[in-house]
């Protein structure tokens, strides 16, 4: 079984210490813990993006969806690879600019793609959130202005 600590503290007072001393209290006093997982998700330094302009991506596979975006962040412009479905000009959902440090540790920078472009991260960040990336970007509504930071 897995618990959370944010979990269980909602249920127990416990003291300031780091997760691994509770697990070996709890193997000492109760039940044996057999680790401890330190799950991040983080949106700091996402942004809001708007989607300005889509170009095909030749992958070679006609089963696989990438896309070159063009994505406005309120004064910058940026070039990325994106394999959403649903990405579309008009589009306001969350960027990682280049320097961004999502989920797991992941720092987003600026790659080399196919015909020389140089691109930079990546959009549609849906996944380090916890949802699930292959359904499609996450969208905001019209009104969201670019580069308004993610709350968090």
């Amino acid at each position: 079984m897995k618990l959370s600590l944010e979990w269980l503290r909602q249920y127990v007072e416990m003291p300031p210490v780091a997760p691994e001393e509770i697990a070996y209290n709890l193997t000492m006093k109760t039940a044996e813990v057999e680790g401890v997982e330190t799950l991040e998700r983080t949106v700091a330094g996402i942004v809001v993006g708007e989607i300005v302009a889509v170009e095909p991506m030749d992958t070679g596979d006609p089963g696989r969806l990438m896309q070159y975006v063009t994505v406005n962040l309120g004064g910058t412009t940026l070039q990325t690879v994106c394999g959403a479905p649903n990405v579309a000009v008009g589009l306001k959902s969350p960027f990682a600019p280049p320097g961004t440090t999502i989920a797991g540790g992941w720092r987003c920078g600026v790659s080399r793609f196919t015909a020389n472009k140089a691109r930079a991260s990546f959009a549609a960040l849906a996944s380090s959130a916890g949802a699930n990336p292959m359904r499609g970007s996450w969208c905001f509504p019209k009104c969201f202005p670019q580069a308004l930071s993610w709350p968090g």
